[in-house]
C-alpha cells in the first residue's frame, strides 16, 4: 500500500511539473508567464528591445527607464525556472547600452539554464549595464549559461545568499567577472572566466563570506595597467571578506597587477591550484 501511495504522489508531482511548463517564443510570452512555480522553456531567442512596447508594470515585473533605455526587473518570485530548449542555441540579449539583460529583486529559488545572455549594442557604444543583476535574492542557480559583454559585469549581486553558478562561461565583460556585495554561501564550479578585458578586479568581493571557486578556468583575461598605486587591480579582491576558497582551478594567460589583496590563510585559501607569477605584473600578494 505504501508503494502504491508513493507511485501515486510521484505521478501527481510529475503532472504538476509538466502543467507548470510554458513554451516561450517572444519577450511578451516571457513577461506574460512570469509567476511562482513556472518553468519557462525558451524555444526561440529573443531581444529585450521588445519591452519598450510592453506594459511597464506587471504583477511580478517592472520595466524601468535608465538613461532612455529600458531595463527589466523581475521581483518577488519563488520557484521560477527559465530554461533554454534542449539542443537549441538560445540567446536572450539587450540592445540597450545602459541596461542589464535581466535583474531579479527579492526572489528565491530561481534557475537559469542552457542560455546565452548578453549585450548587442550599436557599434561604438560601450555598455554600462551588467548581464545578470541580483538584489536581495536567495538560492539562485545558473547552469550551463554563457554570460557575455560588453556589459560591465557578468553577474552583479547585492545582498545575495546561496548563488550557485555551474558549467557556465563569463566572457567579454569590461569591469569585473563577478561583483558581489555583500554575499554569503556562493559557489562557482566548473566555470570558465576567459577573454575579458577589464578595468577593475576580476572577482570584486565586498563584505562576502564563504565563497567557493572550484574546478574553474580563469584564463586569458586582461586588466588594464594601473595609473597609480591606489588604482592597482587584483584577480580576486575582497574588502572585509573572509573564507574565500579557490580549489582545483586553472589560472593561465592573465594580466593583473596582483593575484589578491586578501591575506593568505586568513581571508583566502587555495588548494590544488597553481598561481603562476607571470600572470601578475607586480606581485601575487598586495600588502
Amino acid at each position: 500500500m505504501k508503494y502504491l501511495y508513493f507511485i501515486f504522489f510521484t505521478l501527481v508531482s510529475l503532472l504538476n511539473a509538466k502543467n507548470n511548463e510554458v513554451i516561450i517564443r517572444t519577450v511578451n510570452d516571457f513577461l506574460d508567464n512570469l509567476r511562482p512555480g513556472a518553468t519557462l522553456i525558451i524555444e526561440r531567442s529573443f531581444s529585450m528591445e521588445g519591452i519598450k512596447d510592453s506594459e511597464p508594470n506587471g504583477e511580478y515585473y517592472k520595466i524601468n527607464d535608465v538613461y532612455g533605455d529600458k531595463m527589466l526587473f523581475v521581483s518577488n518570485l519563488r520557484d521560477l525556472k527559465i530554461i533554454g530548449k534542449e539542443g537549441e542555441d538560445i540567446t536572450i540579449l539587450t540592445p540597450y547600452e545602459a541596461a542589464s539583460v535581466i535583474n531579479f529583486k527579492e526572489c528565491r529559488n530561481i534557475t537559469l539554464e542552457n542560455l546565452r545572455m548578453g549585450h548587442d549594442p550599436q557599434p561604438g557604444y560601450p555598455c554600462e549595464g551588467y548581464v545578470i543583476g541580483l538584489v536581495d535574492c536567495d538560492s539562485v542557480n545558473i547552469i550551463n549559461c554563457t554570460l557575455y559583454g560588453s556589459g560591465i559585469y557578468g553577474i552583479y549581486g547585492n545582498g545575495v545568499t546561496a548563488l550557485n553558478v555551474s558549467k557556465s562561461v563569463i566572457t567579454k565583460c569590461s569591469e569585473s567577472f563577478v561583483f558581489l556585495w555583500p554575499a554569503t554561501k556562493c559557489r562557482f564550479s566548473d566555470c570558465r572566466f576567459s577573454g575579458n578585458n577589464l578595468n577593475f578586479d576580476g572577482f570584486s568581493l565586498s563584505n562576502c563570506r564563504d565563497i567557493l571557486i572550484e574546478n574553474c578556468e580563469i584564463t586569458d583575461n586582461i586588466c588594464e595597467p594601473s595609473s597609480s598605486e591606489w588604482d592597482q587591480k587584483s584577480m580576486i579582491s575582497g574588502f572585509d571578506s573572509f573564507n574565500i576558497r579557490l580549489r582545483d582551478c586553472k589560472i593561465e594567460g592573465n594580466q593583473f597587477d596582483y593575484f589578491t589583496d586578501m591575506s593568505d590563510g586568513d581571508q583566502i585559501f587555495y588548494s590544488g591550484t597553481k598561481i603562476p607569477e607571470d600572470n601578475f605584473r607586480i606581485s601575487l600578494w598586495k600588502e
